[in-house]
């Protein structure tokens, strides 16, 4: 395919950071895809490891991670933040084989998007949403709740991680869980070593 029938798209994140791509094909695929951690500000949302509700975007969704989730609050298709929210764009733009991934930080932004995609979509098009999601190093995105919630709706995500990344068990350890309550991963695990 050449490039004419190829288009792709920016999206934002707290208006001044482009957050990753989204890009679509004459063949019916969408492809999201979030860049991993790059700021100093993101890398202490990392590590907020606080819970907050996801039922603000889909109902019985349990907790989320507190830092991802306020940066998933500002994803926009522009840096204004008059502009639409990512989620509301895919669904408008009606195509239903989607396919997100993201690494670390962009992993667990992956997640929600997946999330409140997957419960949107159902409300607002009459197709079949045909969904995969596939994180590489991402942290857990929220709580027990969120992950059964998540998994019983999702059921095509492949989380792929390298053994010796602290990253992804960075929300696994005791200390976080007993202070702020257990986060968990989504979807299929895949190790490499």
């Amino acid at each position: 395919m050449d490039d004419n029938h190829r288009q792709w798209w920016r999206f934002w994140a707290k208006k001044e950071t482009v957050a990753g791509y989204v890009a679509s094909d004459r063949e019916g695929g969408i492809l999201v895809v979030f860049r991993g951690t790059s700021t100093l500000e993101e890398w202490l949302q990392d590590v907020d490891a606080k819970q907050v509700k996801f039922t603000k975007y889909v109902h019985h969704a349990g907790n989320t991670e507190e830092g991802f989730t306020n940066l998933y609050t500002t994803l926009r298709m522009s840096p204004s933040t008059h502009s639409k929210r990512l989620v509301d764009y895919l669904v408008d733009f009606g195509n239903p084989n989607i396919t997100i991934t993201g690494h670390s930080l962009g992993g667990a932004l992956t997640s929600l998007l997946a999330s409140e995609l997957s419960v949107k979509w159902s409300q607002y098009n009459k197709t079949t949403l045909n969904l995969k999601a596939v994180t590489f190093a991402s942290p857990c995105p929220g709580d027990k709740e969120f992950a059964e919630e998540y998994n019983s709706r999702i059921l095509n995500t492949d989380r792929i991680v390298v053994n010796q990344d602290l990253i992804p068990k960075a929300l696994e350890s005791t200390v976080v869980s007993e202070i702020e309550g257990s986060f968990y991963h989504v979807g299929n695990k895949y190790t490499l070593d």
